[in-house]
């Protein structure tokens, strides 16, 4: 099979775009533009160790240790992860997602009983047609999405939840849902967002004043509803715990964003995603 060092390329940063974005609904934790791209052409550029010839079980070992890092370096670009366990988990998630992009590929290499794919180094060369990579790409999303249902199912139970925060010698208790909509997160960190709607927590950091943002560790953040674009203050100090009508408590990792409610009841909204 002769290999296009350009369809190499164009493919999998595709791939690469595919799997990092699968990773972004799995985890509810988003990428800038700039990081998506940026690991979407080293995960293109990457694939060129298809040409590498290895000659015995120490070069094989030598790509086997190349290939890791490179994903290694894809997931840390995109996702920003400051831990090692963080970055496990995410490097974990895109070999389980690459493998069943691959199985997928394979399963239609199979019924049109074509030789589509080749496969050397760890690396992935797809001759087929633009429309089998295009259905390839339409079954993970339907996987990713019957996940996020599946979540969404899950959590919509009668289910009371209560949100504590915590700063300092500050601690303030509210009632929680559970909404798979809460996309927000830290541009920053790309970190979800648990937002407090609460007037008593807004009065307490003085978020009218927006000059007492930077003494209170608040920056503000853009976010979206039906009714349009606004800015919300967030801050990442201070801690968050999760807890049911069972007890059960459960410290997430988040920032902070803080609104006033109004004429609304006080309460917390967090994505499920950070109970898993």
């Amino acid at each position: 099979m002769k290999i296009y060092l350009d369809v190499l390329i164009i493919t999998n940063c595709i791939t690469t775009l595919v799997f990092l974005s699968s990773i972004s609904r799995i985890t509810h934790r988003n990428s800038s533009k700039l990081r998506t791209t940026l690991s979407s052409l080293i995960g293109g550029i990457s694939s060129l160790i298809v040409v590498l010839n290895p000659h015995g079980f120490l070069q094989s070992v030598a790509i086997t240790i190349i290939k890791l890092l490179l994903i290694t370096l894809i997931v840390f670009i995109a996702f920003n992860l400051k831990s090692i366990k963080a970055l496990a988990k995410y490097i974990f998630l895109y070999f389980f997602i690459e493998l069943v992009f691959a199985g997928i590929s394979l399963l239609l290499w199979q019924i049109t009983d074509s030789k589509i794919i080749y496969i050397k180094n760890y690396t992935v060369y797809f001759d087929i047609s633009l429309i089998y990579l295009v259905i390839a790409t339409i079954v993970i999303y339907a996987i990713i999405s019957l996940y996020e249902w599946l979540l969404w199912i899950k959590f919509n139970k009668v289910e009371k939840y209560k949100a504590t925060y915590t700063i300092g010698n500050y601690e303030i208790k509210l009632p929680a849902i559970a909404d798979t909509g809460n996309k927000l997160y830290d541009l920053f960190t790309g970190t979800p967002i648990v937002v407090f709607c609460s007037a008593e927590l807004y009065e307490h950091f003085n978020l009218d004043n927006v000059s007492q943002y930077s003494i209170a560790g608040f920056r503000l953040s853009p976010y979206s509803t039906v009714s349009g674009d606004s800015v919300i203050p967030i801050t990442s100090k201070g801690s968050v715990t999760i807890s049911d009508s069972s007890g059960n408590k459960a410290p997430v990792k988040c920032c902070v964003g803080v609104i006033h409610n109004g004429k609304n009841k006080s309460r917390a909204i967090f994505n499920p995603c950070l109970l898993q």
